[in-house]
């Protein structure tokens, strides 16, 4: 529909595959219905769609998008925009954000952004990676995106038993290495940060769609990082190479004592 012309019911049902207006009364009706429902979402995601007729002598109504009422201009990014870009597409390794990051990639490479080593080069081989194996990290992201409540069961870590929660979720966030739920616990009235790993079972949506919202003086990160369970801390003494160990370093205290490097 991206043309300069306009383009007519009929003939978007000759044009797209998938689109055929069918023979029946009931699937001429369902194409319609179809049409009318894919109408009002590109309006909704702000795709301007025209309407009006070509021909002097055909008063049927006709439909086109101008390409350059929605078409993103030439991306030019600077070599730490681009390296910022690569370093937060790689993150996503093993969830189902990894395809849609990679496909963003590889369209920004093809319109000529330097996503690639160049963009990366400056990193000197550091390869972050975000890992989200815990089987809750999908169902309660899709739940904070479709403002919905959840329930599940949770044990907490000083305690053997498990209890069934009821949150309001508010954001999934990653914290020192651990992904966290951050909502609004239901039962117990107040704001909760949730572990991953100590959901003890599935994730069940409840309630309807967009019925959660998040309050707007909320601070998530400040949320997560005060509330986030902590494990048992231990103290070790690492000897560590020169040049390695960047992460490790960043969080530990150089030792009295003088080691070989």
């Amino acid at each position: 529909m991206a043309t300069s012309r306009f383009i007519t019911v009929s003939q978007l049902g000759e044009l797209v595959e998938g689109y055929e207006p069918g023979v029946t009364e009931e699937e001429q009706e369902a194409f319609r219905r179809m049409f009318e429902r894919d109408k009002a979402y590109l309006r909704e995601i702000g795709i301007p769609l025209e309407t009006g007729t070509d021909s002097a002598f055909s008063d049927e109504v006709g439909y086109r998008i101008r390409r350059g009422d929605y078409a993103l201009p030439d991306i030019a990014l600077a070599p730490d925009e681009a390296a910022a870009l690569a370093l937060a597409g790689s993150l996503w390794s093993t969830t189902a954000l990894a395809g849609p990051a990679a496909s963003a990639l590889r369209k920004l490479a093809a319109g000529g952004a330097a996503v690639g080593d160049g963009g990366l080069g400056a990193l000197d081989g550091f390869e972050p990676r975000v890992d989200a194996t815990d089987p809750a990290f999908e169902p309660c992201l899709a739940a904070v995106q479709a403002g919905r409540a959840i329930r599940f069961p949770y044990r907490k870590v000083v305690e053997t038993g498990v209890t069934e929660r009821h949150v309001e979720p508010w954001g999934v966030l990653s914290w020192r290495g651990r992904w966290y739920l951050a909502g609004h616990d239901v039962v117990r009235g107040a704001p909760r940060v949730f572990r991953l790993s100590r959901f003890a079972g599935p994730v069940r949506p409840v309630g309807l769609g967009g019925a959660v919202r998040v309050p707007p003086d909320v601070d998530l990160h400040a949320m997560v990082s005060t509330q986030a369970p902590l494990d048992q801390v231990r103290t070790a003494t690492l000897a560590v190479r020169r040049g390695t160990g960047h992460a490790l370093r960043r969080h530990a205290v150089p030792a009295s004592a003088t080691l070989p490097a």
